[in-house]
């Protein structure tokens, strides 16, 4: 329970004594976070494996990807 109460947190529930339980919503917005945080950690590992200045020439292809469920928002 601890860890998904971390994971809304990434979302935006504030997790104080008063607030109600978190929605799908922030449970959704969490996940996204923690996989632009994967990603980009994976991202600076690539970069720093290839020793390369600019961006521009990493293959992201290579990188893990978590998919995006059907009919879901990307806002």
């Amino acid at each position: 329970m601890r860890n998904v109460i971390r994971l809304v947190q990434f979302g935006g529930y504030l997790a104080r004594a008063s607030d109600p339980p978190p929605s799908n919503t922030m449970m959704w917005r969490g996940m996204r976070r923690l996989t632009d945080i994967q990603f980009g950690y994976e991202l600076a590992l690539l970069a720093g494996r290839s020793g390369v200045e600019c961006m521009d020439s990493v293959d992201v292809s290579k990188m893990h990807t978590c998919p995006v469920p059907a009919g879901a928002s990307m806002l």
